[in-house]
């Protein structure tokens, strides 16, 4: 399966929602490096690092963390195609869990953005938002707009790394 993790996350959503089970997408970045694989975070210059996850709820449990994106991204990365074993153990991994080197910013779906009479919808809220004369700029367009996000560790904090 390609795509990026938003539109894998998104059939995983709408299946489960046919299904009748609540389910949501969280939108956030990847703000760590991975135990997982080298190509799933890092430190650093995390411009790029958009990564969007799913929840599923159950009435016993509450909300439940899903990755079907990175396990698809995973299984190209490493070319498991042919070794069911390692996908299945990877499935596992990810159904239930979340790998924490990630931050949700928010789990919003069909966003209105108000700036006084202009009102712009997007499909979810992740990536950064900007107007030029009440213009939407392209925040995927690097000629046309610029930004860069970096993470690091917080030394002295008292947390253990």
């Amino acid at each position: 399966m390609l795509g990026k993790s938003a539109d894998i996350s998104s059939l995983f959503v709408a299946l489960a929602r046919a299904a009748g089970i609540p389910t949501r997408q969280q939108f956030g970045l990847r703000i760590d490096e991975s135990t997982i694989h080298r190509d799933l975070g890092k430190l650093g210059d995390i411009t790029t690092a958009h990564h969007c996850r799913a929840e599923f709820f159950l009435a016993e449990l509450g909300w439940v963390p899903v990755d079907p994106a990175e396990v698809c991204e995973i299984i190209a990365l490493e070319n498991l195609a042919e070794q069911p074993e390692k996908v299945a153990a990877l499935k596992d991994r990810l159904f239930g869990s979340w790998e924490m080197n990630w931050i949700a910013l928010n789990d919003g779906e069909d966003v209105n953005l108000s700036q006084g009479k202009l009102t712009t919808k997007l499909p979810f809220f992740t990536y950064p938002h900007a107007l030029i004369d009440g213009e939407p700029l392209d925040s995927l367009n690097h000629n046309e707009f610029s930004y860069k996000i970096t993470s690091a560790l917080l030394v002295g904090t008292g947390g253990k790394f």
